[in-house]
């Protein structure tokens, strides 16, 4: 199904008891229960991905990469032919190492700290992003864009849904309707994966990654982009705002971002959202 890297999972980490989300235009917003949302001081506008570990964030985009202390203030590290992606790229921390996706066959950038950094090669696929789930590390291929883990279990999404109970050999599960998922996080006893079907948003929820039960979506729209857990709550980005949900089931929409965040990175209880206006 798609490549593993045996790395453990990073822990997720607090910043000053908010979470925050950030916007392709540099706006960063901030919260301390998901639901009431408070514009902070700016990020790079190109930011795409970020991930937090070695005491700092790494955020990257196609131009340059950036760390920061704190996610608030930003210092731009790699650019141009010595920046640590090439090409749209998505990063993830795991095992006491960053690793971002590339645009190149095969190839992967990885650092200790942040700010060195080598390439290292994995067979000859381009890997559409890298995600942390369980005791394992992922190189997504297209067909894939997010797993999850809980349960004693992997749970990875996009074009249906697999499951496994190693991390290496996967079983599409065949009961689940034709749809696109977006984004899969476990949290609170509960799977919740959501993506699209028919043009509509779809909300999946799954107490064990084998039988799953539609929930109602929060927009109607198919703009349901990410979903992740935080520690206490499940925050998801769409179309129309963030919503947030305890158990993955009810949920409530907050429009104080507007459709800023197409995206989110969990860094312990902290929340980076990448999108735009």
């Amino acid at each position: 199904l798609f490549r593993s890297v045996g790395m453990k999972a990073a822990t997720l980490r607090t910043v000053n008891g908010e979470l925050l989300a950030i916007a392709t235009t540099g706006t960063t917003f901030a919260t301390a229960d998901g639901s009431t949302w408070s514009q902070r001081n700016g990020a790079p506008a190109e930011i795409n991905s970020v991930a937090y570990g070695a005491g700092r964030f790494v955020g990257i985009g196609v131009n340059a990469t950036y760390v920061s202390d704190d996610g608030i203030i930003w210092n731009q590290i790699l650019t141009g032919g010595d920046r640590s992606n090439q090409g749209s790229a998505r990063i993830a921390y795991s095992g006491g190492s960053f690793v971002a996706s590339t645009s190149q066959p095969g190839l992967v950038r990885v650092s200790t700290d942040g700010l060195v950094w080598s390439s290292e090669v994995f067979g000859t696929s381009v890997y559409s992003g890298v995600v942390a789930a369980g005791s394992r590390l992922y190189l997504l291929p297209s067909s894939v864009r997010d797993v999850a883990f809980g349960q004693n279990r992997y749970v990875a999404v996009g074009n249906g849904i697999s499951t496994s109970v190693d991390g290496t050999t996967w079983v599409p599960l065949g009961s689940i309707p034709t749809s696109f998922f977006t984004a899969v996080a476990y949290g609170n006893g509960m799977f919740v994966a959501v993506g699209a079907t028919g043009g509509q948003g779809l909300i999946l929820t799954s107490m064990d990654g084998l039988t799953w039960t539609q929930r109602t979506s929060p927009v109607s729209s198919n703009g349901l982009r990410d979903v992740i857990f935080t520690g206490d709550r499940f925050l998801l980005a769409t179309s129309g705002g963030m919503a947030f949900s305890v158990d993955g089931i009810t949920w409530r929409l907050t429009t104080d971002l507007g459709n800023h965040v197409l995206n989110l990175t969990s860094a312990n209880v902290s929340v980076f959202g990448m999108g735009q206006a």
